[in-house]
This record gives structure tokens, sequence and C-alpha cells, in this order.
């Protein structure tokens, strides 16, 4: 497995060493933020499974938990998470059969359904879409169908009804998922149909079919143009609040906001540093268990003289694009007299 610019320049051999040991590396998928590459390794040296590492090549580490033979795997919009098929049945794993999450460290493997393939995520990647075999009394009822479920679980909520509809995608915006179905009064038994409807699964609308100007669509498997991303806006971001009163001395929180995002995209902010125009001594910053909080004392410098905290931050919004910012909280001066 390499990679090369787009030029064709700079080509880098990633996995030479597992290739000389008798080991191919294949399907490889970057991280949204493209730090990392995810991919699957097989061979007959024992190191068959999902492997993460820098994209540089470096780093190479084994997701243990995750079953070997597991497809379909992809990251999380916020590159935090990988929702993959698990095999019918492997008697040497966790996993046995549906869709399943995991960490991209390894650890906290999560079964979502209990059946099910083609999983996608929604862009605030709290939902899984996914195709399945419908459970219904109606008519086909064996036909695939899509559904919906939380990403942490719970029970998935049917979209469709009989329609022997695959490979669900969602759009950008998370308000329309695209998926494809057998079309109906072709004689070509592989004729497909591309079809949309809106996340709740209303307001479904044909796009495209074969026609009788021999337009034949074999395999529909979806995906969507990217919406141009801006990335999150750190420029108007405040401190709450941005004077400590009463000055009594105590730790009093405060909390950073106000950082929003063009595209509406969900951003994490998480307090970086807290400085201040002189050292601060230990006691007058507690960090906070919540990443855009921290404890601030609100205490003057020696002599009555007020004081200045400046917390810097980082800001993004689980596409790659990040900002930096600084706040100001300022514990006012003595009343002069």
């Amino acid at each position: 497995m390499a990679t090369v610019a787009a030029d064709g320049t700079g080509y880098r051999d990633l996995t030479a060493e597992a290739r000389r040991s008798g080991s191919s590396s294949v399907n490889p998928v970057f991280s949204p933020d493209g730090t990392r590459i995810m991919f699957s390794r097989y061979g007959c040296s024992g190191d068959a499974g999902t492997y993460v590492m820098a994209a540089d090549g470096s780093g190479a580490r084994r997701l243990e938990l995750m079953p070997a033979g597991a497809s379909s795997a992809v990251f999380s919009p916020d590159g935090r998470r990988i929702a993959f098929v698990a095999p019918g049945s492997d008697p040497s794993g966790p996993a046995t059969g549906g869709i399943w999450t995991i960490g991209t460290d390894g650890s906290d493997l999560r079964r979502i359904t209990d059946d099910g393939r083609q999983p996608d995520w929604s862009p605030d990647g709290r939902r899984i879409a996914f195709a399945a075999v419908s459970r219904s009394d109606e008519p086909d009822a064996r036909d695939s169908d899509v559904f919906v479920v939380d990403a942490d679980g719970g029970p998935p909520h049917q979209l469709t009804r009989s329609a022997r509809a695959v490979d669900p995608a969602f759009s950008p915006d998370g308000r329309r998922i695209a998926f494809g179905r057998p079309a109906r009064g072709y004689s070509g038994e592989q004729d497909s149909e591309l079809w949309t409807m809106a996340a709740d699964g209303g307001d479904r609308r044909r796009v495209l079919g074969p026609s009788t100007e021999d337009r034949h669509l074999r395999h529909i498997g979806p995906d969507w143009q990217p919406l141009r991303s801006h990335g999150p806006d750190c420029s108007g971001a405040t401190a709450s609040p941005r004077t400590l009163r009463p000055v009594d001395g105590r730790l009093h929180r405060v909390v950073v906001g106000a950082v929003g995002d063009p595209d509406g995209d969900r951003v994490r902010l998480r307090i970086t540093r807290v400085s201040s125009e002189k050292p601060l001594r230990r006691g007058l910053v507690r960090f906070s268990s919540r990443p855009d909080q921290v404890w601030l004392r609100a205490e003057r410098r020696p002599g009555g003289d007020g004081r200045v905290y400046r917390i810097s931050f980082a800001a993004g919004d689980g596409h790659g694009h990040r900002c930096r910012g600084t706040v100001r909280v300022q514990v006012p001066p003595r009343a002069r007299r």
C-alpha cells in the first residue's frame, strides 16, 4: 500500500515491511482529517485484521477487538470511531454478525444492530443508516430495506418497506438519504434505479433509472458531492463571565463559547492553556473535566492590582478544519480612594 500526490509525485511505500513478511495490505481509507489510514491486512503470518496507522505509514496498530473478516468499515465524521459489519459467525472473535462500532484506539467495542450491512454515518455522527432484510409480515418480507439507528445503539427505525433498497448514503447536510433499488418494468435483471428520500423516510424521489434510450444502470452505490466546508470561526469567541466578581479569592467557573461554524457543523472546543501578564502561581487555575471550561481564582495581584487571565483554545468541526483563539477574563483592581 502506498500514497502519492495527485500529480504523481511523492510516491511513498507505506507497508513494505509487512509485505516482506508475506502480508497484503488492502482497502485503505483516510480518516476525515487526513492524518490516519485504516486498512485491512491479510497473510500467512497471523497478523490478519483491521489496522489504523498514521498517514505517513508509522505506528500501525491492529484493532484487536475487531474480528477478522470485518467489512464495510467506515470512520465516523469526527474520526473517533469506526462502524463495520461483523462476519456472520466468528468463533475466534467477540462479534457475531450485525453492525458494530469501535474506537479508533481499539477500545470500546459496541454492538449496534443484530444484522445489517453497508453502514453510513450521518454528518453529525449521531446516526447510522444501513441496509438489512426486512422482518415485516408484508409481501416480499425478505427484501432489503433501509434503516436508521442511533450511533449509540437502540431500536432501528425502518425507512423503506419491501423496497429491495441498498447502499444508503447520507447527504452532506444530513437531510436526505440516497439509495439504490432494482428497476421495475424493465427486462434487464440487473437494471437499477437511484432514489433519494428525507432522512425520516418521507419525500421519496426517483432520481435516475434505465430508459428507452438504452440507458442501463447495472449497480448503484450512491455517493454525494461534498459541500464546501469553511471550518469553524474563532473570531467571535467569548468567555462567560468576562469579569470575576466578587473578588473573594475563590475559584470561579469560566466557560468559553460562541465559536460558530458557517456550515452548521457541531464545533468541539478545547481549552489548551491559561496564562497571564506574569507567571501564574499554583492554585490560581484548575482545569475542568469539561474541555470548554476552566476554574479561575478571583484574586488580585499583590498591592491590589487587577489580574487578566488569557485563555487559549482550539476548536474543530470534525471534518479536519480547526481554528485557534484567545479570550480574556479580568479580576478588577481594588477601587482607588
